[in-house]
């Protein structure tokens, strides 16, 4: 359908898993060096509990690229990424799938008895959590940075390298970042420890950008083609540009003041654009992600640009209804876990 084939699909899999896995990991373990940095009191046991939560995120995305990676196993699909047209070989995917596969493996194993660690003993798994987050964003950072391997590190090389570690600082940190500000809703003193990080968060999206085009530059003459598919990449980054000044900006800018002032509150109308904005930059990395794993689509621009469009609204209204429906209990779970100390123990 569309000129979309199952395996491009999996391999979409793989690289939305190890995209976020790899943010999660990636700040997890920023929240906990940032923990460390206050011996005790609220902002310490506000941050672990923070890295703690990311957990979650990388092993739901833990899950989705093992998943993948097994179908993979099986067969390697050609693809084209962000409306580059430069597709690895066949003999390239094949070598990359042997030189990451112990690796998979090995992550695998690794994964199993340390979640089954964080529930028997959570205060000797917490202790070592920034070394847990440091090793897995190191083995994520080489699995996702191999599609292919050319045998060397060539310019081609590395363009599939940037080309798609950046994943995990712009699509992986966006999933991150809403997960973040829809957590701290409901509570005013995470709105206070969270919202001040969020210019920061946003030059690590821009830098990851910036990786993609760096990437792209080194193989330029050999990857750029002016279809349909690569007009349509190039208007997304616009749109994420545009929105990426709104939440840098303004809305960056409120959002501190707010919690700062004390009532975490920032009227409906910015509460709206906040909303709207984080769904736009999460559709638009997702799209990105999305449409250049598929070499042959079919669709003109207008028909790419119309089903973005419906995503992005249905995307919008979903989320709008979530968050005005969905109260998490974020406060009561955070302040028992202030009461027990964390695990400090």
């Amino acid at each position: 359908m569309f000129g979309i084939t199952f395996l491009e699909l999996v391999l979409f899999g793989q690289q939305f898993g190890l995209a976020l896995a790899g943010a999660a990991s990636l700040w997890g373990f920023v929240f906990i060096l940032k923990g460390t940095r206050y011996h005790h009191g609220d902002t310490c046991v506000t941050f672990d509990w923070l890295a703690r939560k990311l957990l979650y995120l990388l092993y739901a995305g833990a899950a989705i690229a093992i998943l993948s990676w097994a179908v993979l196993l099986m067969a390697m699909p050609a693809y084209a990424h962000e409306g580059i047209v430069i597709v690895p070989e066949l003999a390239e995917r094949t070598a990359a799938l042997k030189l990451t596969t112990p690796v998979f493996v090995a992550w695998m194993l690794l994964l199993l008895p340390l979640g089954l660690l964080s529930h028997v003993t959570p205060a000797q798994f917490h202790r070592r959590l920034t070394l847990f987050y440091a090793v897995h964003f190191a083995v994520i950072l080489f699995l996702i940075s191999i599609p292919a391997w050319t045998g060397s590190m060539s310019l081609r090389q590395f363009f599939f390298i940037g080309h798609s570690a950046h994943s995990i600082f712009t699509l992986g940190t966006v999933l991150v970042l809403d997960f973040l500000f829809l957590i701290s809703k409901s509570s005013l003193h995470l709105k206070r420890h969270i919202y001040p990080l969020f210019p920061t968060i946003s030059k690590v999206i821009l830098v990851g950008l910036g990786i993609d085009f760096l990437s792209v530059a080194l193989v330029f003459s050999e990857a750029i083609a002016l279809t349909p598919k690569f007009f349509f990449m190039q208007t997304i980054v616009g749109i994420l540009l545009i929105n990426g000044s709104l939440l840098a900006g303004p809305l960056t800018r409120r959002l501190i003041a707010a919690a700062k002032s004390g009532s975490g509150k920032l009227g409906r109308r910015w509460e709206f654009l906040g909303d709207v904005a984080g769904t736009i930059s999460i559709t638009s990395w997702f799209t990105i992600t999305f449409v250049d794993y598929f070499a042959e689509l079919s669709l003109g621009y207008g028909g790419l640009l119309l089903i973005y469009a419906c995503v992005l609204f249905a995307a919008i209204a979903v989320h709008l209804v979530w968050t005005r429906t969905h109260r998490d209990p974020v406060s009561e779970q955070l302040f028992a876990w202030h009461r027990s100390g964390g695990y400090t123990g």
